[in-house]
């Protein structure tokens, strides 16, 4: 969605200064900042995020855009059509991590959450995705007051249960694409800890990766004998397998 072509004086083509727009319609900061602090305070494990949900569902209301909720688990789409044109699809995650906060942050979190499978754990946003949301939702702001700039349509995107990263299968086998257009292009950001005032960009799947791999242990008894203690022992395989599988990954890093 690139700023309208307009026409100069001579009738040569030219593009409104992206950086011009952005200044124009920025809009203030100081909701998004209290947005994240709120958020960081009152964090949710992956498949939990109904109150942030909620939250996030009601700022985009507030920006008039069309919501829709509870896609895949607690997933959030905000939508606004803006004339003809591409369809972009930008996102953040919902999920907090179940890990106790050790910071002196005036906002940090004391939570602590019973989780979908039933441990009771502290939980943070470790991961920094109370930043995207905010951030996310300043883009939002910012391009609906840019409207007059572009036009095609803008798909505002929360994915829940990232962390498990069972999240974005979920929100497309719940129908997300019946209710929304299938997007041109895709944009994720995530933030990281390096120095400020740096941004990075590359396509493909950077943000995350998860494999699993079952493993199965099987003991029995031993040619020639019915005694346990010569039998095959699955538990003494599985400790060494466990150990092996650590030293790989020690050595890979």
């Amino acid at each position: 969605m690139p700023p309208h072509n307009s026409i100069t004086e001579k009738g040569e083509l030219s593009r409104a200064n992206v950086g011009e727009v952005v200044k124009k319609y920025r809009p203030r900061l100081e909701a998004f900042s209290d947005f994240y602090k709120e958020i960081h305070q009152d964090p949710e494990v992956s498949g939990m995020e109904s109150r942030t949900a909620e939250r996030v569902a009601k700022h985009l209301e507030s920006l008039r855009y069309q919501v829709h909720q509870h896609i895949g688990g607690h997933g959030v789409v905000g939508v606004f059509r803006n004339g003809p044109g591409k369809v972009i699809l930008l996102r953040a995650e919902l999920d907090a991590l179940p890990i106790e906060e050790l910071t002196d942050l005036s906002y940090s979190s004391k939570k602590r959450m019973v989780g979908r499978y039933g441990n009771d754990r502290p939980v943070m946003h470790a991961c920094g995705h109370d930043m995207n949301m905010a951030a996310l939702l300043g883009a939002a702001a910012l391009l609906r007051a840019a409207a007059a700039e572009w036009s095609g349509t803008l798909l505002i995107v929360f994915q829940p249960d990232e962390e498990e990263t069972g999240g974005a299968q979920a929100m497309i086998d719940d129908g997300l694409y019946n209710l929304v257009p299938v997007p041109d292009l895709m944009l994720a950001q995530h933030v990281v800890p390096s120095a400020t005032g740096s941004v990075s960009i590359r396509s493909g799947p950077v943000l995350v990766a998860a494999d699993s791999l079952r493993v199965r242990v099987v003991g029995g008894p031993r040619e020639g004998t019915l005694n346990p203690q010569q039998c095959v022992d699955p538990i003494h395989i599985a400790m060494r397998v466990v150990l092996g599988l650590e030293d790989a990954v020690s050595l890979e890093g």
